[in-house]
């Protein structure tokens, strides 16, 4: 008895699978997901890194770790400077993951280097009050590069499903 998922061609070869269907909306969902990011995000992200006010950006950060603080313990002590940067690399992954998914690329590192440059130079002739540091575009191209290797695998995992599920297209 021949398997129905399985049609036989006419010169007898087996056509592929049709694509599973759990396989086909994960796939959809992903890149509306990854199309949202990449059109909302960075609207929050320029508010954020633009900003001409550098001292209500250190308020909300030492707001925001004294949460953080509270809710770790003593797990995770850091200064609010160190959480400045763990948050200038948070900041960059997932816009450049799904920046990823859409477009796998590893030349989306050096976008996100040449893009945290341009910001601190922004603030550098801004003034009022942003500093620009070097610290800053090294933990963005950190987060940059861990968002490019996220959605990379994100990208390569789906791609061995796609071979497991022949036709199944995003």
């Amino acid at each position: 008895m021949q398997d129905p998922a399985r049609a036989q061609s006419a010169d007898g070869a087996s056509a592929p699978s049709p694509p599973h269907p759990r396989l086909l909306r994960l796939l959809r969902l992903l890149r509306v997901v990854a199309t949202l990011v990449v059109l909302v995000y960075p609207l929050g992200g320029a508010y954020v890194l633009l900003l001409p006010d550098g001292w209500s950006i250190n308020r909300l950060n030492v707001f925001v770790w004294g949460y953080a603080m509270a809710w770790l313990g003593d797990i995770a002590p850091m200064t609010p400077e160190q959480f400045a940067d763990l948050m200038n690399v948070v900041l960059f992954i997932p816009f450049f993951c799904a920046l990823t998914i859409l477009v796998p690329t590893w030349w989306w590192i050096l976008a996100g280097a040449l893009l945290s440059g341009a910001v601190e130079t922004y603030q550098l002739l801004l003034g009022g009050g942003r500093t620009p540091q070097l610290t800053d575009i090294a933990t963005n191209t950190l987060g940059t590069a861990l968002g490019v290797a996220l959605g990379m695998a994100i990208v390569r995992l789906l791609a061995g499903r796609r071979r497991r599920y022949p036709g199944a297209r995003a």
